[in-house]
């Protein structure tokens, strides 16, 4: 799920990455509050960065 296009946000340059760990966090905190093992999974994957 690509949460900008979502949003309709577009981020360049260095704010980008940190932008984006924030709305994957933010997005990750909302499942979490379903206290859920797929939740919580989910946490844990977003934990480390897919991109490096």
């Amino acid at each position: 799920m690509n949460l900008f296009a979502a949003t309709g946000t577009v981020l360049e340059g260095g704010n980008r990455k940190f932008c984006m760990q924030k709305a994957q966090l933010a997005y990750v905190s909302s499942l979490l509050s379903l206290n859920n093992t797929y939740a919580q999974e989910l946490h844990a994957k977003f934990l480390i960065d897919p991109e490096e």
